[in-house]
């Protein structure tokens, strides 16, 4: 839903594409013969897309730590029921869920006004996140007994985490040529498979370093969504360029067809 509200072009490059069909299959792009590893080099060369991957692994490892952690971090330092504990994890995922689906609304508001503020508002969520689960994981184990205000601070750091997940395959998929967005797309889902995978590992490798508690070092690694956070910010950068660039790219193929033809 969110893609589809950041890319209005999408529907008159797709009708355009049906009128000239007969034209478009006889010729073949250089651009769909290039390999993965040529995609990979052409998507860096885009500031926004090396921005984007370079913030993707740190900022699902924590989402690795939350999914294996957080239920039994909330039962043995929190000294929680498995049912309080439990619940908890649903409220975070319910904010996940109210995040979600409001970020598409709010993220295509932003972006109809000004193209940078997009990223922006991804990167100051994507802090504020970090801050505000910092602050619930100090309140679960302080206050264990309040759990209406721990509960609301867990679905509202779920809230925010959940908006940057939602709108990022927008922003990706914006300023990537569609010749090498299937390429793209796989790279990016092996970037957040692979930092989910090794968050966990992250987190004992952390306590095991530094000799502490698990806490502790949860709350260190959420540092991670603060850094994630400022990066994206500098997309705002860069956003606009990058995607009047593909649009020019797109532009151009048409022109080369008919000298062809």
């Amino acid at each position: 839903a969110a893609t589809s509200l950041l890319s209005p072009e999408r529907s008159k490059r797709g009708a355009g594409a049906g009128e000239a069909g007969e034209v478009a299959t006889d010729v073949k792009p250089t651009a769909a013969k290039i390999s993965m590893l040529a995609s990979f080099v052409s998507m860096t060369k885009i500031p926004t897309i090396s921005l984007f991957l370079f913030q993707s692994l740190p900022n699902n490892v924590i989402w690795g730590v939350v999914s294996v952690h957080m239920h039994d971090f909330l039962i043995t330092e929190g000294s929680m029921d498995v049912g309080v504990a439990t619940s908890l994890i649903g409220m975070f995922g319910f904010g996940a869920a109210i995040g979600g689906l409001s970020s598409g609304v709010m993220g295509g508001y932003l972006y109809n006004i000004k193209k940078a503020y997009l990223p922006l508002f991804m990167g100051c969520t994507c802090i504020a996140a970090g801050l505000v689960m910092q602050y619930a994981f100090e309140i679960c184990i302080r206050s264990a007994h309040i759990q209406y205000f721990s509960s609301f601070i867990i679905a509202v750091s779920g809230s925010l985490a959940a908006i940057n997940g939602s709108l990022s395959r927008a922003v990706f998929l914006n300023v990537t040529s569609p010749y090498i967005r299937g390429s793209a797309i796989s790279i990016l889902n092996l970037m957040n498979t692979l930092g989910r995978g090794i968050g966990p590992a992250c987190l004992t490798t952390w306590m095991a370093y530094q000799g502490i508690e698990r806490q502790l070092a949860m709350e260190n690694l959420l540092y991670l969504w603060v850094f994630c956070g400022l990066v994206m910010c500098l997309m705002a950068y860069t956003i606009e360029k990058d995607e009047d660039k593909m649009k020019d790219d797109l532009n151009v193929i048409p022109s080369e067809v008919g000298r062809k033809v």
